[in-house]
C-alpha cells in the first residue's frame, strides 16, 4: 500500500519519525510487530542495540541474535540455517545493529573472517594507532 492513506492524510506506510534536532531515524519493527530499540552512534553510524547480551557481548533479542533480527527486518529477508550475520567493519561493536554495518556469511566464512579481524586488531595495536 505504497502511499495509502489512514483516511486523516497521514500516510499508513511511514516507517521514519524525527529523531533529536533535524536527525531522522527508521522505526524498525521485528516480524511479530515489535519495536526493535536501539540507540544511534551519530559518530559511528552504529545502532547500539539495548537488548541484553549474550555471553560473548552480542545483544539478543528474542532468545535470537539482534543483528540477525534487525537484518531480516530491514531487509525484508530471512537469513536461511548455516549462515550468519558478520560485522564487516573493524571497529564496529558486537552490540552494533546497523544492517548496513552487517553482512551474510557462512558459518565456515565467518570463522575465517573473524580470524581475520582479530590479526587486523592486533596489527593496529601493534602500530599503536
Amino acid at each position: 500500500m505504497n502511499g495509502a492513506n489512514d483516511g486523516k492524510g497521514k500516510r499508513k506506510d511511514k516507517k521514519w519519525h524525527v529523531g533529536k534536532g533535524s536527525n531522522f531515524k527508521p522505526v524498525i519493527r521485528g516480524r511479530d510487530g515489535d519495536r526493535l530499540p536501539y540507540i544511534e552512534d551519530s559518530r559511528t553510524g552504529c545502532w547500539i542495540c539495548t537488548g541484553k547480551p549474550n555471553q560473548f557481548g552480542y545483544p539478543m533479542i528474542n532468545c535470537q541474535p539482534a543483528g540477525r533480527i534487525y537484518y531480516e527486518a530491514v531487509y525484508g529477508v530471512v537469513i536461511p540455517d548455516g549462515f550468519q550475520v558478520h560485522h564487516f567493519l573493524p571497529d564496529c561493536p558486537r552490540r552494533c545493529c546497523n544492517p548496513a554495518h552487517l553482512v551474510i556469511v557462512t558459518t565456515a566464512d565467518h570463522a575465517k573472517l573473524e580470524r581475520q579481524l582479530r590479526q587486523l586488531r592486533r596489527l593496529i595495536e601493534e602500530s599503536g594507532d
